[in-house]
């Protein structure tokens, strides 16, 4: 009878148990400077594409995990609590100096007992742009708006990498 009680404990424990080992933790909140080492891609010139280098770029990165510390309205804050799916954070991704808009964006760990961060992935529609990214290792970006060649606009397909560092 003893057996069967501790054997009947241990199967109502296991879900909380291995619930509790794969919620992933919040990462702490932190800024990155992440600065390219190449940017290369497409300009729409005269009706076409042209293929060009561009000057890499740098942004600055922001985690934030508290409501209150975000913008408080519009579209720079777009990481309403209602909204936020297990594994995501609240990210701000800008050139220095140019208004941050904040997003949810998705963290990959890995299976298993280390759980650690594999990468960052914050993506936006229209024009589809992506930032894939660790706080302290390698990114990369692009960005793709949407261009018919009709309307006479002045696009540019990019594609960077480079490298991240934590500042703060």
């Amino acid at each position: 009878m003893r057996r069967v009680l501790v054997v009947a404990f241990a199967a109502l424990l296991m879900p909380a148990i291995a619930s509790a080992q794969t919620e992933p933790t919040p990462l702490a909140d932190f800024t990155s400077l992440c600065e390219e080492t190449a940017s290369t891609g497409f300009n729409w010139e005269g009706g076409e594409w042209v293929q060009r280098n561009f000057s890499p770029q740098k942004f600055i990165v922001r985690k934030i995990n508290r409501a209150e510390d975000r913008p408080k309205q519009g579209y720079d804050n777009l990481c309403l609590e209602a909204n936020r799916n297990r594994g995501q954070g609240c990210y701000g991704v800008a050139p220095p100096g140019e208004p941050q808009r904040f997003r949810w964006c998705s963290e990959y760990l890995e299976e298993g007992a280390s759980g650690a961060l594999t990468r960052i992935v914050c993506s936006a529609p229209l024009p589809f742009t992506e930032f894939v990214f660790l706080p302290s290792g390698p990114f990369q970006r692009s960005f793709f708006p949407w261009e018919d060649g009709q309307s006479g606009g002045n696009a540019r397909l990019t594609l960077g990498h480079g490298k991240c560092t934590v500042i703060q």
